[in-house]
């Protein structure tokens, strides 16, 4: 008897517990640069597709590259610019970046114009989310710098609690990457 009230109590409390990881799912065609100030390396994220984050608020610097076919054997590059998205992830277990067809040099240059992805939840509807396209050339320079000067910059996607230096002191934020062989700590 005590076994199944204790079993019944811990179902009950599962239920109310809220869900404080949400998955954000990516594209292949998508490099994420920076999660929430802090940047990300590049060779940990090739092949993941999703980021497991936190229930709160996050931001997204991301790229977006893909190659299509042109009908010569190299095909065409498109790239995009990097763009900002700031997005609560408050109450979701999943945020799917969904892309438009990016399919010739027209379509990227609309995308890269309109900024016209959207995140949508596990149900499938749109999460309000801030955008931006980043202006400051990020080649060879300190991306995470470069994202605390936007962030002070008061636009359209800046997240002002991003802006401040890292200190030595502050506990580190693991973010999880999850591929189709597991999950792996960065």
């Amino acid at each position: 008897m005590k076994t199944g009230l204790i079993a019944a109590s811990l179902f009950v409390v599962n239920l109310f517990t809220p869900a404080y990881a949400t998955s954000l799912k990516l594209s292949t065609e998508i490099d994420v640069l920076v999660v929430d100030g802090k940047e990300m390396s590049g060779p940990i994220l090739k092949g993941a597709d999703s980021l497991e984050l936190d229930g709160g608020i996050h931001q997204v610097l991301f790229q977006v590259n893909k190659y299509v076919p042109t009908g010569t054997n190299q095909g065409q590059r498109l790239s995009s610019q990097p763009m900002i998205v700031s997005f609560d992830a408050k109450n979701l277990k999943t945020v799917t970046v969904s892309l438009p067809e990016l399919n010739n040099e027209y379509d990227n240059m609309q995308f890269n114009t309109k900024m016209n992805f959207r995140l949508l939840d596990e149900n499938g509807h749109v999460v309000n989310a801030q955008r931006d396209t980043l202006k400051t050339p990020i080649d060879n320079r300190d991306i995470e710098q470069i994202m605390r000067d936007y962030n002070l910059s008061a636009q359209s996607a800046s997240i002002a609690a991003f802006a401040a230096p890292e200190s030595e002191n502050a506990e580190e934020d693991i973010v999880y990457y999850q591929n189709a062989e597991g999950v792996i700590n960065n």
